[in-house]
């Protein structure tokens, strides 16, 4: 009896259970449905209606006319059958809901789901499509007055100055018989109601008109440049040529009727290319010829200018040969008589045979300049180039000859120097030697007497090399540099050395104060007077500040001011 009631318990909460499930189901569902259905009447109230009226405006023909029928049936396809259609599905979808046939219903709720999305995709394209229609309209009646006027304010302009536009003339009067066509084509599409393609070919026609207006602007000019400018300059240019010959000038190495010739048939192909309105061709070449012109007329000034040069320059390259030649000579006279009190390097002593030789290649240069002025394939321009850079390397050959007159000159003006320094130096030396026996320490270390001793060896090594001839400066100059380091150093160190033997003395004095302290005072205070009897001066120091630092710390500093103080 008790696992019946279980039973019946059991199957109690299961038919709950379900019930509850079911009801949850039913209800999400209807909400889905509700959502749908929504969807369903905001399409339907859509102002499509009054989006399709805008088309109304506009010329009923052609191709507006047969759009027009095509979305007024859509929308009407749509509001009479395919929404009431998916209103009934939609009824239908909660009968099966009732009937808890869940998949079911859920699968016609896509599918109208899917229906409304692809209408709307319509609906939206059909909106787009008449917006372009609408927009296309009103744009063409914005532009269309200005290309009118554009068109007629050119074809005024080909009329007044039809001779100004020469060649190009038949062209232009094509484009702007072209152009008329396209415009009474664009009525008629306009009045067919076909503003797309009526947009379309208006667009096309703005840009040609921009375009054909910019090249009646610059054409009369290019005309001008191509049929009369340029080739009268080019003439002038060849007749300028052939005087510049006559007058005993040598253009043929420039080349200058194959580059004229070359200009000229550039010229007549820009012209052509103007008559076919190739005017932006045209204007490339026309400006890479004046250009070109302008380079060559300053070849020609360039080779006028070089033969003046030429002129002014050649008399006193003459000159110039015999001014280094001159210096040439006091170089000669003055190596030979330095020679015999100075020991010259190799280099100083052949200076003279080697710019001697440089001076030769010179001159044969200068012949080569002055036949390059009397040949008749020689242009001044490349000979005044010659003849500059000569100048410049005969004035380098000149400051190189004076460079080393000077230096030579130099070499006695270095010996008296030297014995000054030699004076000077044993000057210091004796001065360094009287104040360690002035200060009277009680003895050197012999490290500064073996300093002191060679540095003297030094200076009686430059003072003997002084007296032989012939002087070798560069060893002398040696030597004294390393006398001097030796003497400066040694004078230096001679004076620390004095100092120090000074402070040795007093801060041993003033330590004895404390001799009777210890045993070990007295001990460091002997040690310390037999360092400053061995000359270890800084020692004695350091030894005796150690011995008495427990007692007085600052015993070197007080006897450094003492010291001062005298």
């Amino acid at each position: 009896m008790k696992d019946i009631t279980v039973m019946i318990i059991g199957l109690l909460i299961v038919v709950c259970v379900g019930t509850v499930v079911g009801v949850l189901l039913k209800r999400r569902v209807h909400k889905m449905v509700d959502r749908v259905d929504q969807r369903r009447l905001e399409i339907y109230h859509r102002n499509i209606p009054e989006e399709i009226a805008k088309v109304k405006k506009l010329t009923m023909s052609g191709q507006t006319e047969k759009q027009f029928e095509s979305w007024r049936a859509l929308w009407d396809q749509l509001v009479d059958v395919r929404l009431p259609n998916l209103e009934e599905a939609l009824v239908e979808v909660e009968s099966l809901t009732a009937r808890y046939k869940m998949k079911a219903a859920k699968v016609a709720l896509a599918e109208v789901e899917q229906e409304l999305t692809e209408i709307n995709v319509q609906l939206d394209k059909m909106v787009a499509e008449i917006g372009q229609f609408v927009e296309a309209e009103k744009e063409n009646r914005a532009d269309i007055e200005g290309v009118r006027a554009s068109y007629r304010k050119l074809s005024a302009l080909l009329i007044q100055k039809r001779v100004a536009f020469g060649e190009s003339l038949s062209a232009l009067d094509a484009e702007m018989a072209d152009m008329k066509q396209q415009l009474a084509l664009f009525e008629q599409l306009t009045e067919n109601g076909d503003y797309l393609q009526a947009r379309t070919l208006l667009i096309a026609l703005i840009e040609r008109l921009s375009q054909l207006e910019g090249q009646a602007a610059v054409i009369p000019t290019l005309l001008v440049k191509a049929k009369t400018t340029f080739p009268h300059e080019l003439s002038q240019l060849i007749v300028g040529i052939r005087q510049m010959e006559d007058s005993g000038y040598h253009l043929a190495s420039f080349g200058l009727d194959e580059k004229v010739a070359a200009l000229q048939s550039v010229v007549e192909v820009a012209y052509n290319e103007i008559g076919a309105l190739q005017v932006d061709e045209a204007s490339a070449r026309l400006t890479a010829v004046e250009r070109e012109i302008e380079d060559l007329y300053e070849v020609l000034e360039k080779e006028v200018q070089s033969q003046k040069q030429l002129q002014a320059m050649l008399p006193s390259f003459k000159e110039i040969v015999a001014n280094v030649k001159g210096q040439l000579d006091a170089l000669l006279n003055e190596t030979i008589h330095v020679k015999k009190s100075y020991l010259l390097s190799e280099a100083e002593a052949n200076l003279h045979e080697l710019l001697r030789k440089e001076l030769m290649q010179h001159q044969q240069q200068l012949q080569v300049i002055v036949d390059m002025t009397e040949a008749e394939d020689e242009t001044f321009t490349a000979t005044n180039e010659k003849a500059v850079l000569w100048r410049q390397q005969m004035q380098s050959l000149s400051d190189k000859v004076a460079q080393g007159l000077e230096r030579l000159r130099c070499l006695r003006k270095e010996e008296l120097q030297a014995k000054e320094v030699v004076t000077r130096l044993r000057t210091v030396m004796l001065e360094t030697k009287r104040k360690l026996h002035k200060s009277n320490i009680p003895g050197v270390p012999v490290i500064l007497i073996e300093a002191l001793d060679e540095a003297e060896q030094k200076v009686n090594t430059a003072k003997e090399a002084l007296t032989h001839t012939p002087l070798e400066m560069d060893k002398i100059e040696q030597w004294l540099n390393e006398a001097i380091a030796l003497v400066e150093d040694n004078a230096t160190q001679a004076e620390t050395l004095i100092n120090d033997a000074r402070l040795a003395e007093q801060v041993i004095q003033y330590s004895n104060r404390y001799r009777g302290k210890s045993t070990e005072v007295r001990e460091r205070l002997l040690h310390a007077e037999q360092a400053f009897l061995a000359y270890e001066y800084q020692q004695a120091i350091e030894v005796a500040q150690e011995a008495v630092a427990s007692y007085d710390g600052d015993v070197v500093q007080k006897v450094t001011q003492l010291l001062n103080t005298k």
